[in-house]
């Protein structure tokens, strides 16, 4: 195989191109990238209630961005706090969705209560 030359300036190219070219890149490099968190979180929070969300990384080592993206979620209103390693309180269903998927995404067994608080 041989080398391939393109002489520059292309014919079909102004002297300008090459400036345009790297203004779009400049643009779009600049773009933040959404977290896995902002994807899965769809603001969908049709049901009132509290909810617990369970999970079990048995066998599996925690990522790091499992723990990243799972604060990113607490940080939605109305949030959510773990409870313990492996319980995530939160007033939303759609954020007990989204923490459901994203630690199924990492390997997790989960699942999604609903609280029923009782007078005692």
């Amino acid at each position: 195989m041989g080398r391939w030359w393109i002489a520059w300036p292309l014919p079909w190219s102004s002297h300008n191109c090459h400036r345009k070219i790297k203004s779009v890149i400049t643009d779009v490099s600049s773009v933040p990238r959404r977290s896995l968190a902002e994807d899965l979180y769809e603001g969908d929070d049709t049901e009132e209630g509290e909810w617990l969300m369970i999970y079990d990384f048995s066998g599996v080592k925690t990522s790091k961005r499992f723990w990243e993206n799972l604060g990113r979620l607490a940080g939605v209103p109305p949030g959510g706090t773990l409870i313990q390693r492996s319980v995530f309180h939160t007033g939303s269903r759609g954020i007990a969705d989204a923490s459901r998927r994203l630690a199924a995404r990492y390997g997790a067994k989960t699942a999604v209560f609903k609280v029923l608080r009782k007078d005692c």
